[in-house]
């Protein structure tokens, strides 16, 4: 089985949902509108590409100006909006509105970023991170699990961001997740296949520390 920590927790959330889902493929119908989905991407892509910029400049986000910020934050969100999944964004006054929202919210999580690098040595070395194979394209090694009749499940994923700080007591890495809304951490849920992201990603990262 080749599968993706999300499909595996929505499996354990709701078998039938799951074979209604991925067994018989069935599919909303595709509607010309903004979903939930659609602007979960656009900040997804929006905070890769930021992290991305600063990197390539050779800076830190605690080292830019209010205004070299802002100019990085007005690129990545211009370069966002052109993708073709986003071009409902232009249809009309109403999308025109929630795209400035949108700015705004990439904004204010900017800043909030910016905020927190000044209160941690963590500094952001990698954004988008595949493990395993995601349609054509080959990440790090994805997590190969044995099952018995020389069964496997093989699960792949991606990581929004990769961390780094170094100590007097060693070098460390820490995984980010992007969330749109709060998420609390629970071992229950962890423990019955509900939340198994975060510990997946950092099992993965762990794997594949040689590379």
């Amino acid at each position: 089985i080749n599968t993706s920590v999300s499909k595996l927790e929505e499996f354990y959330r709701n078998q039938y949902a799951y074979f209604l889902k991925f067994g018989l493929k069935l599919q909303e119908r595709e509607m010309f509108e903004l979903t939930p989905a659609n602007t979960g991407e656009f900040f997804h892509s929006a905070l890769d590409q930021l992290i991305k910029r600063v990197n390539q400049l050779g800076l830190r986000l605690n080292e830019l100006s209010q205004a070299q910020l802002d100019e990085l934050i007005n690129e990545v969100v211009d370069n966002v909006s052109q993708a073709p999944q986003f071009m409902i964004l232009a249809s009309s006054a109403r999308m025109q509105y929630l795209h400035r929202q949108l700015k705004r919210t990439v904004q204010q999580m900017s800043y909030a970023l910016q905020r927190q690098s000044r209160y941690t040595p963590a500094r952001p070395i990698q954004t988008e991170v595949l493990f395993g194979q995601i349609q054509d394209q080959q990440g790090l090694d994805g997590l190969v699990f044995d099952l018995p009749d020389h069964h496997q499940v093989r699960v792949r994923g991606k990581i929004d961001r990769i961390d780094e700080f170094n100590t007097g007591t060693g070098d460390y890495l820490g995984v980010v997740d992007y969330k749109s809304s709060e998420h609390e951490f629970k071992f229950g849920e962890a423990y019955y296949g509900l939340a198994m992201q975060m510990l997946t990603y950092l099992n993965a990262v762990e794997q594949n520390l040689d590379k």
